[in-house]
């Protein structure tokens, strides 16, 4: 049944965003309006230039900035966002992100992230993220994250401060949290926190923190823990090594239990079926302890040097 009053102020409001945007055009910049409707860029209500403050809603959008809803039925495009942004296909931001941003294919963020952003396929950042990144893909951070990155297959950021799961998980700088893979994680600078994963945990320089694995973990140095069922290495070591062989390339200090202990200088204790090292200064507990460096090399059962 026909409301004329429900209309009239229907029919009002949208005058009245009309008038909005039409006062911002003859005053100052930027152009604004309350309500922006689009088929596709070139064809919606406002043009590009406009700031958006309330809702926009269209099969195709784009605006310079949006604060408030921002829904499309295909893509959403704008320069800036402030609220919430959906598209089906692709939610874009030339700018800053500050919300919530999410898209069935690809969200994309070229400016800074404070919120959270998720891609049903794909999520990517451009520059730094403070917050939440999720998909089913891949998400993906250019530069610093802070916050909790989650990625189906492969999780990526610059430097982590914070929490990554992915069936890969990797960084291109430091690590200062958790990573955790289905598959193997690779830090290429230093961790400080932890490391677990199935396959392989690499730490391409320091690890200060615990490194799990059932393969391999791996270190150009570790000030902590390195466990695995079946390589442990590093080349300098203070802290424990728990696996079937255990290396320290150069120099450690601490524990190593497992079937092989390998090392060229070490001081502590070693535990394991066989124990080396070029110099040792401890204790061996073993069938074979060697301990190339001492007047007696070799001891089985137990081997002490001072």
């Amino acid at each position: 049944m026909f409301n004329l009053k429900k209309t009239t102020q229907m029919l009002f409001a949208v005058a009245s965003c009309g008038l909005y945007g039409n006062l911002h055009a003859e005053s100052a910049e930027p152009k604004a309006t309350c309500l922006q409707l689009s088929l596709t860029t070139n064809a919606q209500l406002y043009n590009k230039s406009y700031d958006v403050t309330g809702l926009r809603l269209g099969l195709i959008g784009e605006n310079a900035r949006v604060n408030g809803l921002d829904l499309a039925l295909g893509s959403a495009y704008t320069s800036e966002l402030n609220g919430v942004q959906f598209a089906p296909l692709m939610a874009s931001s030339e700018g800053d992100t500050n919300g919530l941003q999410t898209a069935l294919i690809l969200s994309l963020s070229k400016g800074q992230i404070r919120g959270v952003q998720i891609g049903l396929l794909t999520a990517v950042a451009q520059d730094q993220v403070n917050g939440i990144q999720a998909s089913i893909f891949a998400s993906l951070s250019e530069k610093e994250f802070q916050g909790i990155q989650i990625g189906g297959l492969a999780a990526s950021a610059s430097d982590l401060d914070g929490l990554q799961i992915g069936l890969v998980s990797m960084t291109q700088g430091s690590v200062a949290g958790a990573q955790i893979s289905l598959i193997s994680n690779l830090t290429r600078e230093n961790l400080t926190g932890l490391q677990i994963a199935p396959l392989i945990s690499l730490t391409s320089k320091k690890n200060r923190g615990v490194q799990a694995s059932l393969l391999a973990s791996l270190s150009d140095s570790s000030s902590g823990l390195q466990g695995s069922l079946i390589i442990c290495s590093t080349s300098n070591l203070i802290g424990g090594q728990f696996a079937f062989y255990n290396g320290v390339g150069k120099s450690g200090s601490g524990l190593q239990v497992g079937g092989l202990n390998s090392s060229k200088n070490f001081s502590g204790l070693q535990v394991g079926l066989v124990n080396m090292s070029t110099n040792f200064t401890g204790i061996q507990i073993g069938l074979v302890n060697l301990n190339w460096g001492s007047k007696v090399p070799f001891l089985p059962l137990v081997n002490a040097s001072f």
